[in-house]
C-alpha cells in the first residue's frame, strides 16, 4: 500500500512538474498526501517513513532541477528558530549516540521537508486561493471520517485504506458514549489536532464563499469541521478550538484588539486562582460523569506517589505530575538532552528517581511536547522550539492585521493565528508525533513564505517609484 499510494502522489507530482512548475507541484502533491492514513509507512535508517515525508523528498527534489526554481530567501525568526532547532537536533544525537550518517536523515524527514515544502508552496496569496479546492475536499473527508466513525464506531479511512497500526486501545476508546473517532491517523487525540489545523481552510472557504468567489454550501464548512473536530473527543482540540475562535474575533474587531494582554492575564490569573475547579471540570469532561466534581467523589479516587508523597490520580492531573516526575531529568540532560533514542517509544529511557519507578507503571506515556522537546534535545532545544512555535502564532497575527489584505485572506490568516496560538497551549497535553506535525511544520513553513511575499510586494512599487523618478526630471530638463 505505501508504494502504491507513493507511486500514485509522484505521478501527480510529475504532471503538476511539467504543466504549473515546481511550487505548485509541491504544494498539490504534498497536500494530497493528507488523505493518506499516517500508518502507511515504510522503515529507513530505522525511522518510519510517512507517505507525506516521502512526497516531500521527491518534490524537494524535484524542485531542485526545474529551470523556474528559486533558491534565494530572506530569512525570519521563525526560519532562524527551525534552523536552529534542526542544529541543536543533530548535535544532541551525534553527542549521545555518536557520529552517523543517519541522524541528518532523520533531522532532514523530520524538519527541513515539511517546513521547505511549505515555504516554496505558498510565495503569495495567490498560492493560498489556488490550492483551496484541494483542502475543501481534504477538510470535507476528515470531517465526515470522523462524524461516522464518531456515531457508528466505522473508521472509513480503514474502509479504503485497510486495517493500519494505531496507538493501544485506540478502537475501543469512548467518551460520552461516542466512539472516539481517530480516522487516519493513530490516535484521537492526533486526529483532533489535525483537524484543528486545518480548520482555518474551511474558515477561508467560507469567507470566499460570502464574497461570492465559490459556491454558498462552502459557508457551513467551519461548522462541519467543528464537528468534526469534536468526535475526536479530544479535549485539548475542544479548548484550541474554542481558544482560536475567541482570538480570531479579537484580532478581526480593531476596537477590542487592545484587550488581548487583559485576556491573557486574566485567563492566567483564574487558572492560577481556581486551578482545583479547572481540573475538576476537565475530569468531568473527560468522564462525562459530573459527580466527579463533588467532594464525596475524592475519597474512592486512584491515589499514586510522587517523590514521597501520595497524590490523587486523575486523567488530568497525570499532565501535570509529568513536570514533577521529569523535571530532574531535563536538568540531568543539560545544554542537548538526551537524545532521540532516549524518547522514543514510551515509557522513555531518562534518569528519574528511584520511588517515581512504580509510578511509571501508571503514569507510562509523556503527554507534553515541551517537556519531550526538553527531555529529548535539552535547554537548547526547549528554548529554540518555543520561540519557533511563537514567532507562528505572532507572525500568522502581524499578517492578519496588515491593511492590504483581501477579506477572504484576512479572515484565513487571522483564523490562522488563533489556531497556532491554541496549538501552544494544546501541546503541554499532547506531544507532537508525524502524524499531525509534518501538517504544523508544513503551516509554519507557509506562513514564511507568505510573509516574505507579501514584504516583497509592498517593498518592490516603491523601490521601481523611486527608480523612476529621476528620469522624469531629466524629461523636463
Amino acid at each position: 500500500m505505501w508504494l502504491t499510494c507513493l507511486i500514485i502522489l509522484l505521478a501527480i507530482l510529475a504532471f503538476m512538474w511539467w504543466t504549473a512548475g515546481p511550487n505548485r507541484a509541491a504544494a498539490v502533491a504534498v497536500l494530497l498526501s493528507l488523505l493518506v492514513p499516517s500508518w502507511i509507512t515504510q522503515e529507513f535508517f530505522d525511522f518510519p517513513i510517512t507517505i507525506p515525508v516521502a512526497v516531500g523528498m521527491a518534490a524537494l527534489g524535484a524542485y531542485c532541477v526545474h529551470p523556474r526554481a528559486v533558491f534565494r530567501a530572506r530569512l525570519g525568526l521563525i526560519d532562524w528558530a527551525i534552523l536552529s532547532l534542526f542544529v541543536v537536533h543533530m548535535c544532541s544525537d551525534w553527542s549521545q549516540q555518536g557520529f552517523s550518517w543517519s541522524v541528518p536523515l532523520r533531522a532532514y524527514g523530520e524538519w527541513y521537508v515539511p517546513y521547505v515544502t511549505g515555504r516554496i508552496a505558498i510565495r503569495n496569496a495567490d498560492d493560498f486561493r489556488a490550492l483551496m479546492p484541494i483542502m475543501v475536499f481534504a477538510v470535507i473527508w476528515l470531517s465526515v471520517v470522523s462524524i461516522v466513525q464518531g456515531l457508528t464506531g466505522i473508521d472509513l479511512a480503514e474502509t479504503v485504506f485497510g486495517s493500519g497500526q494505531v496507538d493501544a486501545h485506540a478502537r475501543e476508546m469512548s467518551r460520552w458514549g461516542f466512539h472516539r473517532a481517530f480516522g487516519p491517523l493513530k490516535n484521537p487525540n492526533y486526529f483532533g489536532v489535525l483537524q484543528l489545523l486545518l480548520f482555518p481552510w474551511s474558515v477561508y472557504a467560507a469567507a470566499n464563499a460570502w464574497n461570492r468567489r465559490g459556491p454558498g454550501w462552502w459557508l457551513i464548512l467551519p461548522l462541519l469541521t467543528a464537528v468534526g473536530v469534536f468526535f475526536p473527543m479530544s479535549r485539548a482540540s475542544w479548548v484550541g478550538l474554542l481558544i482560536s475562535i475567541v482570538l480570531v474575533w479579537l484580532l478581526t474587531q480593531t476596537r477590542w484588539r487592545v484587550t488581548l494582554p487583559v485576556l491573557f492575564v486574566t485567563i492566567a490569573a483564574l487558572i492560577a486562582w481556581k486551578s482545583a475547579l479547572i481540573i475538576d471540570l476537565l475530569d468531568a469532561a473527560n468522564t462525562g460523569d459530573l459527580n466527579a466534581l463533588s467532594d464525596n467523589n475524592v475519597a474512592s479516587e486512584t491515589k499514586i506517589k510522587i517523590g514521597e508523597e501520595k497524590v490523587r490520580y486523575t486523567n488530568t492531573l497525570n499532565r501535570v505530575y509529568l513536570i514533577r516526575i521529569y523535571g530532574t531529568a531535563i536538568q540531568r540532560g543539560g545544554l542537548l538532552g538526551f537524545g532521540t533514542e532516549a524518547v522514543t517509544g514510551f515509557p522513555i529511557n531518562v534518569p528519574i528517581g528511584q520511588q517515581d519507578l512504580e509510578t511509571l507503571k501508571t503514569i507510562w506515556t509523556v503527554d507534553n511536547a515541551y517537556l519531550l522537546i526538553g527531555l529529548r534535545f535539552g535547554y537548547l532545544g526547549l528554548v529554540s522550539f518555543v520561540v519557533w512555535c511563537l514567532s507562528i502564532a505572532i507572525t500568522w497575527g502581524q499578517i492578519a492585521v496588515s491593511e492590504s489584505l483581501a477579506p477572504d485572506l484576512k479572515a484565513f490568516t487571522g483564523t490562522m493565528a488563533g489556531v497556532t496560538a491554541a496549538i501552544i497551549f494544546v501541546l503541554l497535553t499532547v506531544w507532537m508525533p508525524q502524524d499531525f506535525g509534518f501538517w504544523y511544520i508544513w503551516t509554519a513553513g507557509s506562513c514564511a513564505g507568505l510573509k516574505e511575499g507579501l514584504n516583497r510586494t509592498q517593498t518592490f512599487p516603491t523601490v521601481m517609484k523611486r527608480r523612476a523618478a529621476p528620469a522624469v526630471t531629466a524629461g523636463f530638463r
